[in-house]
């Protein structure tokens, strides 16, 4: 994902730098216009990071296989659509995207319709993402839990928008990484 602000396994955002990583964010969106939120946005940037950080070292606590060598996108930019989801995960041979929505209460359509954009645009702009399960994920860091079924019986490439909040980001990469792998099973089988 060279078109990544920054891109590592999670092994290696665990231990890296917070500063490191919010530099190297700046410099990659620094041409975007960026500078007339940038105070506001670093920070932001910096719960993100302990965001995902806690998510991936509850997920290894839990036991989720091969977390650790999954691959973290921040600030990837869609190719030809001008878009940057916050955090891409590639989780094996799986694509997770999520938007965090800091300060927000509830599940905003908005916010829906963005995150929904995203996975869309990277089934069809996205020459890696190509065949592979890609699910969205809506953080919205104050809301309320909510859960939707994670539903693989059809032919569908893309999950259902998945909501998490500060909380439970965690579970919810959790059941989402179980479901594919269920679905992947069932057609084996």
């Amino acid at each position: 994902m060279s078109n990544s602000s920054y891109t590592a396994p999670v092994s290696e955002l665990l231990e890296d730098d917070v500063d490191r990583i919010v530099g190297l964010l700046v410099s990659g969106v620094a041409g975007t216009g960026i500078t007339s939120q940038y105070s506001r946005q670093i920070t932001v940037w910096k719960e993100q990071i302990a965001l995902l950080r806690d998510s991936f070292r509850r997920l290894i606590v839990e036991g989720v296989e091969s977390v650790e060598d999954w691959h973290v996108a921040l600030e990837y930019e869609i190719p030809r659509r001008q878009k940057r989801p916050d955090a891409i995960l590639l989780a094996n041979d799986r694509v997770i995207v999520i938007e965090f929505k800091f300060g927000m209460q509830r599940y905003e359509a908005a916010a829906k319709w963005q995150i929904d954009d995203y996975a869309f645009n990277l089934r069809d702009f996205h020459a890696e993402s190509h065949g592979r399960f890609i699910v969205p994920i809506l953080c919205a860091v104050d809301a309320p839990a909510q859960t939707v079924p994670l539903p693989f019986a059809n032919e569908s490439i893309i999950a259902p928008i998945q909501f998490a909040n500060g909380k439970n980001l965690w579970k919810i990469l959790q059941r989402a990484y179980g479901a594919i792998c269920r679905r992947q099973l069932q057609a084996i089988l």
